[in-house]
């Protein structure tokens, strides 16, 4: 039998990201590429060509198909920093030693910033290679200035087009996320939440409130729409996930069979609507919408019927709960119907004065600098993953530079650019990425001098190469890495023989010095690893902060306090998830992790899952204003045990005893509601699932310490 670590590098080899293929950017970003190569080749000066399309390239990475604004500004971010590693590495690269320091400063700050996301560590990969390659050719303070101008250049053509060549403007955009999320509605409204679950749909909610936020700038009758929109979408979900829940329970009572073929009559309907709104607003058509709407307006009515009679105390209860939300469901699907027909979304926007201009947006956005600064100065510190990939990455470019300076190879500085490509923060992905490297570089070669053995030396080969290549990198290598490995390869030996240098001798040396570079890379990692057994514990401590945070921020919207928090610490809470998912998936690809600590952190996870499940009700607006002050009393205790469990996540001493018997609190909670009538709410159900599900979660936390204590 395979082992979890085999298994997962398997994976990671033979991944295969459909929904990265993006044929409209690869045909975008091909011309970028090549229209400056042409040109330079039809005016005589092929180097400026060269760099051109090398600053292309690289800018190409950063395009995408998120909203125009938000691309346009991490285009041009880009743009400049490829542009200052050109001049940069072009300076350095009149003294071994200036070129050495340079690139391990470089690496150093490219380390560190992949803690600010997966933009930030592509960012300072692909500009860290760039300083090396062109620290490998000396030029002097005009050519640098020149070579870096031209970089840029390439990059501003690249980002040009990116923006003009763009499928959809920016309304367009919004349909399409909006689109998305009302399509992942109809889904959820079909299907019935797994216990252990995360909650559904939170991608594409996620890219909704990313989407508008990024666009905040705008206060047209477009942006308010959209943003309206997506707030009966959230409303909706919320809903839609505990009326689910209410269907299992309400399918384990046999006398409940009318109650549960109305609620499944109401949830289809609710599909069909959801799915209506969607197609409207992906390609402007007028499904009927009618009929679904007034089959849930009248399955409803049904269940506010059946609920009445008939049923077990308990059944009743949860019928009454479930007649509730479809009521409320129906309101949001009736206001969202009215916003998907209304006038402004149905006619193209016309200019706005102030709003709308991709250019406009890029100068006035602000970013959070500061809270950025705070972040990088808060991972200067070998605890952090962030800074030990740091000081691996530097360390590891210092010697690459060191041996490309010290052989006589030509092209040597394809050492310390391997390094760079290949060194990750975590074991799978380094050791996936140096396998794929090697493998994909050697059969770029190959691809190469096959292409070159057959078709005549040329301009117009080369420039062929540099497009068939390119457009299978951008259109399908971000599917597979090795893909992506093969075309970059075939890319840079037709990118070289621009310089007049013949094929057949530069492949054999990229093979070689491709191979050092990532030997000595995955080395690297093994002499020095970081693994994510040390570190998932604060991650799901962070996890943990984050519910913390999110339910505090519904009380406070209950109380009619702090508008607009609650989204804020939902999309935080979304993040903390999604980190904490990732990290259970690193820990389980770690070769020598105890199987059991990979069990009791999957455990700690479907434990959280069923946890936010029940806190989502709160949210959801079943709330009865009954027994207010125990309810209260109840949240603190659940604030608190919280708190217990991050502190002993993190290896503090705070929760090493839990002494809070959260049960106890809950029965509370439970007498008080069944001394008003109240017994069997939804109030009542999830409060029981939520202490249940904190219970179990103590448990395991323990657990999770004594392991990691006997280890």
């Amino acid at each position: 039998m395979a082992s979890p670590t085999w298994s997962a590098f398997q994976r990671a080899l033979t991944r295969w990201e459909r929904e990265k293929i993006h044929p409209a950017i690869a045909v975008r970003n091909t011309a970028g590429v090549l229209i400056p190569l042409a040109a330079a080749t039809l005016l005589g000066q092929p180097s400026a060509g060269l760099v051109m399309a090398i600053g292309a390239l690289n800018v190409a990475y950063s395009d995408g198909v998120d909203p125009v604004p938000v691309r346009a500004r991490r285009m041009l971010l880009s743009c400049s920093f490829c542009a200052l590693a050109v001049l940069v590495g072009g300076l350095a690269g009149q003294s071994h030693a200036a070129a050495a320091l340079a690139a391990m400063i470089w690496a150093f700050g490219a380390g560190l910033i992949v803690v600010l996301g997966t933009t930030a560590a592509d960012l300072g990969t692909i500009s860290l290679v760039t300083l090396v390659v062109f620290a490998a050719r000396p030029l002097n303070a005009r050519q640098a200035s020149l070579a870096a101008l031209l970089a840029f250049s390439g990059g501003f053509l690249q980002t040009a087009l990116s923006l003009v060549l763009s499928r959809a403007g920016r309304d367009e955009e919004d349909r399409g996320v909006m689109a998305g999320v009302f399509t992942q509605l109809s889904f959820l409204a079909r299907v019935s939440a797994t216990a252990g679950g995360a909650p559904l749909a939170t991608a594409e909610f996620t890219l909704a409130r990313y989407t508008l936020r990024a666009q905040n700038r705008d206060h047209g009758p477009h942006a308010e729409l959209f943003s309206a929109l997506l707030s009966q979408a959230e409303r909706m979900r919320l809903r839609l996930l505990t009326l689910a829940r209410l269907r299992r329970r309400l399918g384990r009572d046999a006398e409940a069979a009318s109650a549960v073929r109305q609620l499944d009559n109401f949830r289809e309907a609710a599909a069909k609507v959801t799915d209506g709104i969607g197609e409207r607003l992906s390609n402007r058509s007028s499904p009927q919408h009618d009929a679904p709407m007034r089959a849930a307006e009248a399955a409803a009515e049904q269940m506010r019927e059946t609920g009445d009679h008939g049923l077990s105390s308990f059944s009743r209860a949860a019928a009454r709960d479930a007649a509730l939300l479809m009521d409320s469901i129906n309101g949001q699907l009736r206001a969202a119907l009215r916003m998907v027909y209304a006038k402004v979304l149905v006619e193209p926007r016309a200019p706005v004065a102030g709003h709308g201009s991709a250019s406009q947006g890029i100068m006035t956005a602000s970013s959070p600098f500061h809270a950025r600064l705070e972040t990088l100065r808060a991972n200067l510190s070998f605890r952090s993953i962030a800074f030990r990939h740091a000081v691996r990455l530097a360390t590891c470019i210092l010697a690459g530079e060191a041996i490309s300076t010290t052989v006589d190879w030509q092209r040597s500085y394809w050492i310390p650019m391997t390094i760079a490509i290949v060194l990750k923060p975590d074991f799978l992905s380094t050791f996936s990425r140096g396998a794929l490297r090697l493998a994909g570089t050697f059969a770029g070669l190959i691809a190469a001098t096959a292409i070159y053995h057959v078709a005549p030396a040329g301009a117009l080969t080369d420039i062929a190469v540099v497009g068939l290549f390119t457009l299978v990198l951008r259109g399908w290598g971000r599917a597979n890495y090795g893909l992506l490995s093969l075309a970059v390869s075939a890319i840079v030996v037709a990118l070289i023989a621009r310089t007049g240098v013949a094929p057949r001798s530069v492949i054999l040396l990229r093979g070689m010095n491709t191979g050092i570079g990532g030997v000595i890379a995955m080395l690297a990692y093994v002499a020095w690893p970081t693994w994510e057994r040390a570190h998932v514990g604060e991650n799901f401590a962070r996890l943990l902060d984050a519910y913390r945070a999110y339910l505090r921020g519904v009380r406070r919207s209950e109380e009619g306090e702090a508008e607009g928090e609650v989204d804020r610490v939902r999309q935080a809470a979304r993040v903390a998830r999604t980190n904490a998912e990732a990290s259970a998936d690193r820990l389980g690809s770690e070769p020598a992790t105890s199987p059991q600590l990979v069990r009791i952190t999957a455990a700690i996870l479907a434990s959280s899952h069923n946890f936010i499940y029940a806190a989502m009700t709160l949210e959801s607006g079943s709330v009865d204003e009954w027994c207010l002050p125990q309810l209260q009393q109840f949240l603190d205790r659940v604030d608190l045990m919280l708190y217990l469990a991050t502190t002993t996540l993190r290896g503090l001493n705070a929760g090493a005893h839990y002494v809070y018997d959260l049960r106890e609190t809950y029965r509370t909670l439970a007498l008080c509601l069944a001394e008003h009538g109240r017994s069997d709410t939804l109030l009542q159900v999830e409060a029981d699932r939520m202490t249940n599900a904190l219970n179990t979660l103590q448990d395991q936390v323990l657990e999770w310490k004594k392991h990691r204590g006997a280890s």
